[in-house]
């Protein structure tokens, strides 16, 4: 059995994991739409500029300084390789401690989220946007009808082709931009890459006959 010390170390790290992966997802969005060069998005890094900016205010435990990040190309990739480090070494410490990565995201999943072999999915994760198509083995064809923060609201296109229960921990209920009440499903945006993908071929179905119709 743990102690008491142990205990608060592993929630520490499991909360601090969680801060590191929705600020590395952050910068990768904040380094795509710099690459764009597009004076449209100026507004959109702005914004996201300044919820990076107070993400590192509230957790001086990081040793990031916003000003220093965004001067340069070469120091925005520098910022998210220090990042990942970090991601790497909270979960080489709750490893330790026989949390595995997916319990160490902190982060929503539901019980259809396969286990997926190691890649890094921050660029893709960083394009996800509203109106975007994500596939899951269970659910389909997936559009992105609202996101908030490191989440993602996911509306299944084709409920009647699942032979899967779709009504799950994770399903919550939105208000759409016209008023009406839709039910959908909340993933945490690390989620792409997990049990979301963009590509239809990257989807791995864990049961053939549960799998949606889509893929049959």
């Amino acid at each position: 059995m743990m102690d008491e010390k142990t205990l608060k170390n592993i929630s520490k790290w499991e909360s601090e994991n969680k801060l590191l992966s929705g600020l590395k997802v952050n910068l990768t969005k904040y380094q795509r739409l710099k690459d764009k060069k597009n004076t449209d998005n100026k507004e959109k890094m702005n914004a996201l500029g300044e919820k990076i900016s107070n993400t590192l205010d509230d957790n001086k435990w990081m040793k990031l300084d916003w000003k220093e990040v965004k001067r340069s190309k070469g120091a925005l990739e520098e910022g998210i390789e220090k990042v990942d480090k970090k991601i790497t070494d909270r979960k080489r410490k709750l490893k330790q401690h026989g949390v595995g990565d997916k319990e160490a995201t902190g982060l929503v999943s539901d019980r259809t989220t396969p286990d997926r072999p190691t890649r890094d999915w921050s660029k893709e994760q960083g394009e996800c946007e509203v109106d975007k198509i994500y596939y899951n083995w269970a659910y389909g064809e997936m559009k992105v009808v609202k996101m908030e923060d490191d989440y993602i609201y996911m509306m299944m296109l084709d409920k009647k082709g699942c032979r899967h229960e779709w009504e799950g921990r994770n399903n919550v209920i939105i208000e759409m931009e016209d008023g009406s009440l839709e039910e959908v499903k909340e993933y945490a945006i690390d989620s792409i890459g997990r049990s979301l993908f963009p590509d239809k071929k990257d989807v791995k179905i864990l049961d053939k006959k549960r799998s949606h119709k889509f893929f049959a």
